[in-house]
């Protein structure tokens, strides 16, 4: 049975790693729109001096995904429709209507805010979501500060089909980064991201909606630095967290 791509619409935020995904997507498939959501400050700057720990965790990962993820293009020269929204301003009535004018076969979340009703019945079973962390080892506030917190096993990326429960979608592909002795969290949370992006570039690139699972996928992306010269091969093998 073939598979063609369809129309894709990316809800994601604005920072350096949600750039780089969608810029991989609109090199893989059919990326009709980009729905950009403000993340709230979490700037160096812009962080109390009294949370010196906070302050210097943002300041590293900024500094590690510029060494990963390098120049990006801007939203608006990857996709022929963009929205710029505040933070919290992914599930208004707006949006729903943008929504529905790019007519998308495919809706992928990556970091974006929860999305709730109507946007999620409406386009049931047309939306999946990417996060950083095993599900269902690790919860939520795990994956925001760190999964290798409680081991590697841990570390990794997870997509999944969104529903009303929060991550608690089929899981349609998983994997983990190749990780080195000198990885710090944030190279290996940028190794993840890179990683998750095959899966992602997979179901868009051929409309596939059932699980595509990875074995140990390394982050070696087009545009991206790597640590082999082997190219990634997502999906090729069923891989599942022990």
């Amino acid at each position: 049975m073939s598979h063609e791509p369809g129309r894709i619409v990316l809800m994601t935020s604005d920072h350096l790693r949600h750039r780089w995904v969608a810029e991989r997507l609109s090199e893989a498939a059919q990326l009709a729109a980009v729905i950009a959501e403000q993340k709230p400050a979490d700037s160096p700057a812009q962080t109390a001096a009294t949370d010196l720990e906070t302050r210097d965790y943002f300041r590293e990962r900024s500094e590690r995904e510029r060494h990963w993820f390098g120049s990006v293009s801007d939203f608006d020269a990857l996709a022929p429709r963009t929205l710029r929204l505040p933070w919290r301003g992914i599930n208004t009535p707006e949006t729903l209507a943008f929504v529905r004018g790019q007519a998308p076969d495919l809706i992928i979340l990556f970091g974006c805010g929860i999305i709730r009703q109507p946007l999620l019945g409406e386009f049931d079973g047309r939306i999946v979501n990417m996060h950083l962390g095993l599900s269902p080892i690790i919860e939520a506030v795990q994956r925001t500060f760190g999964p290798w917190s409680t081991g590697y096993r841990n570390v990794g990326t997870t997509v999944h089909h969104a529903t009303l429960a929060v991550d608690g979608g089929a899981i349609l592909g998983q994997v983990r980064p190749e990780p080195r002795e000198d990885d710090s969290a944030h190279d290996l949370g940028c190794k993840s991201v890179m990683a998750g992006r095959d899966i992602l570039c997979r179901l868009a690139a051929i409309g596939l909606m059932h699980p595509v699972f990875s074995r140990r996928v390394e982050a070696n992306c087009a545009g991206a630095r790597t640590t082999r010269s082997t190219r990634c091969a997502p999906c090729e093998g069923v891989w599942r967290p022990e």
